[in-house]
């Protein structure tokens, strides 16, 4: 965890002087909505640093153990869980920030940069949902914890050799086996957990329908800009959408698994804690493609060679 922690702060913080020294005036106002997102993945990665999840699927459920370097207490423990599950859904809602921004300046031609105020606007949205998301895992799935512990404590023992008596977990059961062996779905829980499915859903949606509509609206109108703007416009399209596609492979599709799979009897066990690795090293490679595919921030670490040939010209000799 400390290599993607320290790899996190490094090409993230390298993205951030790019943007402050290196950003064209041409990018607008979205520069702003890009240092916001990068600031914000130092901070993600910081706190999966401190506390480093186990995600443990068992049966019909699945749970988030601490397992970082620091100590908490039961309570600080469950409550620092609770704010790392609201800082993935800060993540992948601020993607969706940024396509939304694209969106709105897109359609504006005649008003390139936004107000402070609208730019606040589009980030209001994610703070809701990632409060929503925090209260769900922290509330939510916090019922019938020695129920949980007992269902899971050997098997948390066995792999991990650590003790739920002394470790902070929170996670939903989705049903419990009567003793006709009959299953009895705790509805609640069920319902928390779907919810988290329908935010995962709803966030690649909004993208999909932004990156659709901000391609129509700039094939619409790319005779209204300058070719260095067209450009720029293009490559900042192409940065966004690869950005969108790294998140679904690393974010969203293995944490849909995770929430999903105990309530269809889908035995998850030995993939789940590729959740946590892949949403831990997402903040490192995040920048690196708005570093390669943005030409003014590539052409920083490629070197440029001129050469010059010098054409001698001769006389003939009568």
């Amino acid at each position: 965890m400390i290599i993607t922690l320290l790899s996190s702060i490094l090409t993230n913080s390298t993205l951030l002087l790019l943007i402050i020294f290196k950003s064209d005036r041409l990018f607008g106002d979205f520069r702003y909505v890009l240092f916001i997102y990068t600031s914000y993945c130092i901070f993600y990665a910081s706190v999966q640093f401190i506390v480093q999840p186990i995600i443990h699927t068992f049966g019909p459920i699945f749970v988030l153990i601490v397992n970082g370097p620091f100590t908490f207490s039961k309570p600080i423990g469950e409550l620092m869980l609770g704010i790392y599950c609201a800082t993935y859904a800060l993540c992948i809602t601020f993607l969706v920030a940024q396509f939304r921004y694209r969106y709105i300046a897109t359609i504006q031609i005649q008003r390139e940069l936004l107000s402070y105020l609208q730019i606040f606007r589009i980030f209001i949205p994610c703070l809701f949902i990632s409060l929503i998301w925090f209260s769900i895992c922290y509330f939510g799935f916090h019922g019938n914890y020695n129920m949980k512990k007992m269902m899971l404590r050997n098997d948390v023992m066995q792999k991990y050799k650590i003790n739920l008596e002394n470790t902070s977990f929170i996670g939903p059961c989705y049903y419990t086996i009567d003793e006709n062996g009959l299953r009895d779905y705790r509805l609640l829980e069920v319902i928390f957990g779907e919810g988290l499915v329908m935010i995962i859903i709803g966030c690649f949606s909004m993208i999909s329908f932004f990156s659709i509509s901000i391609r129509i609206q700039q094939n619409a109108t790319k005779y209204s800009f300058s070719e260095r703007k067209a450009q720029i416009n293009n490559q900042i399209f192409l940065t966004m959408n690869l950005q969108a596609i790294l998140p679904f492979f690393l974010m969203y599709i293995p944490v849909l698994f995770v929430v999903t799979a105990p309530l269809f009897d889908i035995d998850y066990s030995y993939f789940s804690n590729l959740t946590a690795l892949s949403a831990s090293v997402y903040p490192a490679i995040e920048p690196v493609i708005a570093i390669v595919l943005i030409r003014e921030y590539r052409e920083v670490f490629v070197c440029k060679t001129k050469v010059r040939i010098n054409t001698v010209h001769l006389d003939n000799a009568t």
